[in-house]
């Protein structure tokens, strides 16, 4: 781990500031796909396994993913708090993870990780790439109710259909989800109870065991005997040698629901996915276009504190 680390030099009209980050009144939109688990493990192999050489091993215990959209009406940085505040809206897709410690076989501990994600706030992208290592990249979120939307969740960023030599790079329309007629709703009362329904709705109870490989208890669900955290690869391309990194570690951080403020099931949604030669969510996740398994909405404030390495390349 890097020691006697040197002074941030910081610069006006910059666009990447330290944690924590405040996020209030929260409105996210959750839906459950169906994936492929030996594309996700593939690709995690790729992202998180071999860079870190065995120090660490993270397993995709399933083939489901889950694809979010979020709004973050009034969100600020803690050290700028009396300088203003910004919004914003992302769109990602978490792939649940089980990491094991080298030295620590029989601890399994839940993580999330983020190959694809989208914001449409240029200090989101940038503070996320730089200080934590979220592979961040622009993009436009329209969610239902905005104009000309209907009832349609969509994201559409920068990239290729088909990549050539005569292409130009430019907007394109990576995927939406399509509300079906009617309504169901199945309010949660608490976080608790939201988190466990998901959970299950992603077939994490029966593969978390505990921290210290006890049994839990019988009213007791294994999803609360680990603080889920979000798993990063933060790396820099080097200036010199352009296939090198010349910074690169896996890095962590644990986000706090700071208040709940409800979360209930949203009305069936199916999933349509483009062919994007840029962005192959079909060649890396194993995505396709589906009905989705477990659609939620939820509403709460967050704080995004300061994080740590877990490995770093010496």
């Amino acid at each position: 781990m890097a020691v006697n680390l040197p002074q941030y030099v910081e610069t006006n009209g910059q666009q990447s500031w330290p944690p924590p980050i405040v996020f209030e009144q929260v409105h996210f939109h959750g839906f459950v796909l169906q994936g492929k688990q030996e594309l996700l493990q593939d690709l995690v192999d790729r992202q998180l396994n071999q860079p870190c050489g065995g120090a660490m091993h993270f397993h995709v215990p399933s083939g489901l993913v889950l694809l979010y959209f979020a709004d973050f009406p009034h969100c600020y940085f803690e050290v700028m708090q009396n300088k203003g505040w910004s919004s914003q809206r992302e769109a990602a897709i978490w792939v649940p993870l089980l990491r094991r410690d080298n030295g620590y076989p029989t601890i399994q501990r839940l993580c999330v990780y983020s190959p694809y994600v989208f914001v449409d706030n240029p200090v989101a992208l940038t503070a996320g790439r730089e200080v934590f290592g979220f592979f961040k990249e622009s993009g436009s979120i329209g969610l239902p109710g905005d104009p000309d939307n209907e009832d349609a969740y969509t994201l559409e960023t920068i990239g290729a259909v088909k990549y050539s030599s005569t292409t130009k790079i430019g907007p394109v329309k990576l995927l939406r989800l399509d509300s079906d007629a009617g309504s169901g709703s199945h309010p949660w009362a608490n976080l608790r109870d939201a988190m466990a329904h998901v959970g299950r709705g992603l077939a994490l109870s029966p593969v978390i065991t505990a921290p210290d490989g006890a049994a839990e208890d019988d009213d007791s669900d294994p999803l609360f005997s680990l603080t889920p955290s979000m798993v990063f690869l933060k790396q820099f391309r080097s200036i010199g040698a352009g296939q090198d990194a010349c910074y690169q570690a896996i890095t962590e951080v644990v986000p706090k629901i700071s208040a709940f403020h409800g979360a209930e099931l949203e009305r069936p949604v199916h999933f349509h996915l483009k062919t994007i030669e840029s962005h192959p969510l079909a060649g890396d996740l194993g995505l396709a276009d589906q009905a989705v398994q477990l659609a939620f909405n939820a509403r709460f404030d967050m704080r995004f504190p300061a994080g740590q390495v877990l490995w770093e390349a010496q």
